[in-house]
């Protein structure tokens, strides 16, 4: 086998583990952890029902990055490429799934600052995003996002 295909093979494998290890996911048969996670549960559908869940520091941040961040800018990124390296283990191809806490991204009522503001703080098992993407990226991922959501 060439050293190439070693090295993909190494890297998918890699890539593999950190997707299973951000996940996350309670064993089923642990029954005061399931108790735990309906009543997280419970209090995400009270949360969720909201038009936004960040603050307004991040709410002001988010607003204030689309503002400094051109539209030439986000047409250089190639969005769907970042979607499926960050977002596609958890939230699926189509933004529908709900994997390790996540949310389905075609049933959020978020707006585009709140949907930016998440991608950069990170919220619950996201991470932030802030210093891993640019600017530019985090506004055209969020805007492809919107997107899902129609």
């Amino acid at each position: 086998m060439p050293f190439q295909s070693k090295s993909k093979i190494v890297f998918l494998l890699c890539l593999l583990v950190f997707v299973f290890s951000a996940c996350q996911q309670t064993p089923k048969n642990d029954k005061s952890s399931n108790k735990t996670n309906n009543k997280q549960e419970q209090l995400s559908k009270k949360t969720t029902s909201q038009p936004s869940s960040v603050n307004n520091k991040q709410l002001n941040t988010a607003n204030k990055l689309i503002a400094s961040v051109g539209d030439e800018a986000i047409a250089k990124v190639d969005f769907k490429k970042i979607y499926s390296v960050h977002c596609i283990a958890c939230h699926g191809p189509k933004g529908n799934m709900s994997i390790a806490g996540s949310k389905a991204l075609t049933k959020s009522k978020l707006d585009l600052a709140s949907i930016v503001a998440q991608v950069y703080h990170g919220k619950g098992t996201m991470v932030a995003y802030k210093g891993t993407l640019s600017d530019a990226e985090i506004v055209a991922v969020s805007k492809y996002v919107k997107e899902l959501q129609q």
